[in-house]
């Protein structure tokens, strides 16, 4: 499991009784060359947890359904939160601190950091396209469209669709 010894080195050691907290899903594969997501999540509080527990779980951006290379942003609990799709797979994903009203140039500045960390490990993340979804049709995406050189298409939030596989993330 890369995931954990990773994880260790960034100083984020999951708990090992608080359930399954890492997952590493593949991204792009050749002969040359791998791109895995790893995700792992910080150890759940007792009042973060629902009273029963679910049969499955997964992170809110691989269940979001998107196509080719794009940025999709949308917001959770306030809070912007931006993915990164490569053919349509998640290559990374971040919750921010921005709880702007629309796209500021705060979250351009976090998604611009993000690409060129990507691309300093060799990750090439090139969006060709922004999806904003949100449910007031006078969100401004102007500033976003822009800054970043992208079409920026904005549209309610989809249902979001169990992906496959299901991770093994079970907190």
């Amino acid at each position: 499991d890369l995931a954990a010894p990773h994880a260790g080195r960034s100083g984020l050691r999951p708990d090992p009784f608080a359930g399954q907290l890492t997952d590493i899903f593949p991204v792009f594969t050749n002969s040359e060359e791998s791109i895995f997501l790893s995700v792992v999540l910080r150890t759940p509080q007792s009042e973060d947890l629902p009273h029963k527990s679910p049969k499955a779980f997964d992170i809110s951006p691989r269940c979001l359904p998107v196509r080719g290379n794009t940025l999709s942003l949308w917001r959770e609990l306030g809070y912007w939160v931006f993915a990164l799709h490569t053919e349509g797979k998640l290559l990374y994903c971040q919750a921010t601190s921005v709880s702007s009203p629309a796209p500021d140039a705060s979250l351009v500045r976090e998604i611009r950091i993000a690409i060129t960390q990507l691309s300093m490990q060799g990750v090439r993340a090139e969006p060709s396209n922004a999806l904003v979804w949100c449910s007031n049709p006078e969100t401004d995406t102007s500033l976003l469209a822009t800054s970043l050189s992208l079409q920026a298409e904005l549209t309610p939030r989809p249902a979001p669709v169990l992906p496959q596989p299901l991770s093994s993330l079970l907190p």
